[in-house]
């Protein structure tokens, strides 16, 4: 049996602290992954903390 999938959905409220953090490196990483094998990367919910909280503008 093989399941496959085209969507990898991300609820922010589940993700470390600092994934959102471009120094980290994590969430571009997960994207690179998830492009190469072609899958969908929506992250869900309220990202306004880390937005504020950014350096990049």
């Amino acid at each position: 049996m093989s399941l496959e999938s085209d969507w990898l959905v991300l609820p922010v409220d589940r993700l470390r602290p600092d994934f959102l953090r471009l120094r980290t490196r994590l969430a571009g990483e997960m994207a690179r992954k998830c492009a190469t094998h072609r899958i969908g990367l929506p992250i869900v919910g309220d990202i306004a903390e880390a937005l504020a909280a950014s350096d990049a503008r």
